[in-house]
């Protein structure tokens, strides 16, 4: 082999050695004798680079292919006069919030109009404490002080801060704050700004002067616990007809999610229960079965090409294998849902991926009997099949760029997919494929 042959192979191997490591579950590796002891794993991987946390446990797996948890929000002395008109609205406020906080794999919908039940069914990877958390709270706040403001001191100052009883009202509630942002200063610190309206400015001034150097509590969604506990400055004292600006002891991710119960209130109050397990919409077996299929549809593939190309056959399902551990692995670190979308997708990419490897095995067998030049015959065909494949990459990738911009819910999944797809095509059609054939496809004859 030349050296930019071994470079190809080295390249293959490496992308190959770390698609299979990305894709296996996390499997423990104990080994305790004489000579060595070892107690890790391999796989299921879970890799943090600064803020971005990359989850490879487990592929992500949609409510309608394997289930996931059922939560229940009943709103309380539920006696409206329209009763599906308010429930259609409470679904809508339910799904704005649940999509400004960056989620997308749900469904929500009235579960008893009589009862004043909405349901929101999640999957199993997304945490449904934190959901609920997120669509049950009302939106509501209230700034509180020391009961005492004596008795705060540094060596107390977290038993206060944690002790309801400590605080009382300063009236300041949500109808006089018009905003509560999160910003970011020069030193990249998350920091809280309250926007009171002018009234709320004033009553802000009234209490202020008061607890110089003693904190006030900010308290949202009628929770005993503050999300924050700043202490007064003096420059706030001397300035008070500034927004007050809060840097640091609090909770970013609490903080971002009450920004959106703020401007997407809810007015009754909820009681929510989170059913664990409920049963995949698509049957309990249909992703094991789904995957059964699957992979009995490729092993039917790879004897096929066995015996009809023979060695050729041979490369060209590995080749196959590869591509296909490829799109596994990236689909797991772009963390792709497995959905009835995906699925139909996944399907799609695998049927183009074999009926181009199929053109190119018999180009290069019909153009072997022809007693072309094995090199000669390679090219050829590769080359003849480009524009046929041009196109259905251009299709593809058109498709997914035009329908992204009306497509919110699980089925931009399928758009994902079938881009992810179109990616391995090109680089299983231009580089593994035909590296394969050059490698080990046997040599010209003399």
């Amino acid at each position: 082999m030349l050296k930019n042959d071994y470079f190809k192979a080295v390249l293959i191997s490496f992308l190959f050695s770390l698609s299979v490591l990305v894709v296996l579950p996390k499997i423990p590796v104990f080994v305790n004798s004489k000579l060595y002891k070892v107690d890790s794993y391999v796989g299921g991987y879970q890799i943090k680079i600064g803020s971005l946390n990359l989850d490879l446990s487990r592929f992500r797996s949609g409510v309608d292919v394997q289930g996931g948890d059922k939560i229940i929000l009943k709103v309380e002395d539920f006696e409206q006069q329209d009763k599906g008109k308010y429930l259609s609205s409470l679904v809508e406020v339910v799904i704005r919030r649940l999509l400004l906080a960056g989620y997308s794999d749900f469904s929500v919908g009235i579960e008893n109009a009589n009862n004043g039940e909405v349901y929101i069914l999640v999957p199993e990877f997304l945490d449904s404490s934190k959901i609920s958390s997120l669509v049950s709270g009302s939106g509501d706040i209230e700034i509180k002080k020391l009961k005492d403001p004596n008795k705060w001191s540094a060596e107390v100052a977290s038993e206060l801060i944690s002790e309801p009883s400590e605080w009382v009202s300063t009236g300041l509630t949500r109808q006089d704050i018009e905003d509560l942002r999160l910003i970011r200063n020069t030193s990249g610190q998350d920091q809280i700004q309250l926007i009171f309206t002018p009234e709320g400015k004033d009553k802000f001034k009234e209490f202020l002067k008061d607890i110089l150097n003693k904190p006030f509590s900010i308290n949202v969604n009628g929770s005993p616990q503050p999300i924050a506990a700043p202490v007064v400055s003096q420059s706030l004292v001397d300035q008070p007809n500034l927004d007050p600006v809060i840097t640091g002891g609090f909770e970013t991710n609490t903080v971002k999610d009450y920004i959106v119960q703020m401007k997407n209130p809810i007015l009754s109050h909820l009681n929510v229960s989170v059913n664990k397990g409920v049963k995949a919409q698509l049957g309990d077996n249909f992703l094991n079965k789904c995957i059964l299929s699957v992979l009995i549809g490729i092993l039917v593939s790879f004897v096929f090409f066995t015996l009809k190309f023979k060695s050729y056959g041979v490369i060209g399902s590995v080749s196959l294998m590869l591509s296909l551990i490829l799109f596994c692995a990236l689909f797991k670190v772009f963390s792709l849902v497995i959905n009835v979308f995906s699925i139909v997708s996944f399907v799609i990419f695998y049927t183009v991926l074999l009926e181009f490897t199929n053109l190119v095995l018999l180009n290069i067998s019909s153009s072997s009997s022809s007693s072309k030049p094995r090199n000669l015959a390679v090219r050829q065909a590769f080359s003849v099949n480009i524009e046929s494949l041009k196109l259905i990459l251009v299709s593809f990738l058109s498709f997914a760029f035009v329908f992204s911009f009306y497509v919110h819910d699980n089925t931009k999944y399928f758009l994902s997919t079938l881009v992810l797809g179109a990616l391995v095509i090109v680089f299983h059609y231009f580089y593994l494929l035909k590296t394969f054939i050059e490698l080990f496809g046997g040599e010209d004859e003399k």
